[in-house]
């Protein structure tokens, strides 16, 4: 994956991807789903998902190939897209368990909380 970002602000959801010159250039604009707090969310970072945890965050991103979520501040997961039955939505808060190579969603258990950047 190229390095990329997700920056929200102003009501609007940007990705951004690094350049060979090293600058951000904007690759997709829209508008921030609700439950997508403003900030910068480097996933290029994620990681793999351990199929035997339980992941729990808000839905970042999602492309071709992968939902990204973040779990805590500044860490990522990458699920691969084809685990799931129906993508999440970008700014769903869930919680993502796997069964085997299914990924199994609902609705976060944790309470709401702030996730600042």
């Amino acid at each position: 994956m190229a390095n990329q970002r997700v920056l929200v602000m102003n009501g609007h959801r940007l990705l951004e991807t690094a350049g060979e010159d090293g600058k951000w250039k904007v690759t997709k604009t829209e508008p921030a789903p609700a439950g997508l707090k403003p900030g910068i969310y480097n996933i290029a970072n994620a990681k793999a998902p351990t199929k035997d945890a339980v992941h729990d965050g808000v839905v970042i991103h999602a492309d071709s190939q992968h939902v990204y979520q973040q779990t805590a501040k500044g860490q990522f997961v990458k699920h691969d897209l084809g685990a799931f039955e129906q993508t999440p939505a970008i700014g769903a808060n869930i919680a993502v368990r796997y069964e085997g190579s299914r990924a199994t969603v609902t609705a976060s258990a944790g309470q709401s909380r702030s996730r600042s950047l």
